[in-house]
């Protein structure tokens, strides 16, 4: 196994730092949507804002899960590259 360069391992780690900001804006994003719509369910009366309250609860969970998914897909494969060294 061959030692990345440095630019290389910089480049790595700044892909890996990005990666988990994107895992945590997903995150964020399923939170907000989970707390928007208990939010909406509860305070609010007419029947389609309930919906659409709803309607967020329900999407928090995919949405929280595509970020998981996507998350450890890169990271796997940033792992991969890191102990593969660089490509002949």
């Amino acid at each position: 196994m061959t030692q990345l360069p440095l630019r290389d391992r910089l480049a790595l780690e700044r892909t890996v730092l990005a990666n988990r900001r994107t895992f945590l804006a997903t995150l964020r994003t399923g939170l907000a949507l989970l707390v928007s719509g208990l939010t909406f369910i509860q305070v609010f009366e007419p029947l389609w804002l309930r919906v659409i309250g709803a309607l967020f609860v329900v999407l928090s969970a995919p949405t929280t899960a595509a970020g998981w998914w996507m998350y450890r897909r890169a990271s796997e494969h940033l792992a991969a590259l890191d102990h593969s060294g660089p490509p002949t």
